[in-house]
């Protein structure tokens, strides 16, 4: 399958992530990619990294929110893109349908 969608994700809040990305896994259809720009302070969990991220990035200082997500598009080679905060829940599969009306 190919992918059409690339998620990047500025991480800052390690204790939030892994909602973030279980919800997104669990809501959104399976064709896409995730990436991870990890900011933190103590880095994210290695087995988050491993189950949930598709790149992971870290670099040796806080870039900020947009820097960071240029630098994950930078590296993006699908046809879409989105970013997100590391804290948000995505709570429900309907959401994706608006954005793919528009």
């Amino acid at each position: 399958m190919v992918k059409d969608l690339t998620v990047c994700i500025p991480i800052i809040r390690t204790d939030l992530v892994r909602r973030c990305l279980e919800t997104l896994y669990r809501y959104t259809p399976p064709n896409f990619y995730v990436y991870l720009v990890d900011q933190s302070l103590e880095g994210i969990e290695p087995d988050i990294i491993k189950k949930y991220s598709h790149m992971y990035l870290r670099p040796y200082r806080n870039l900020g929110f947009a820097k960071a997500f240029n630098e994950g598009l930078k590296l993006c080679e699908t046809k879409y893109y989105m970013t997100c905060n590391d804290d948000i829940q995505f709570i429900n599969e309907g959401r994706w349908q608006g954005i793919l009306d528009t």
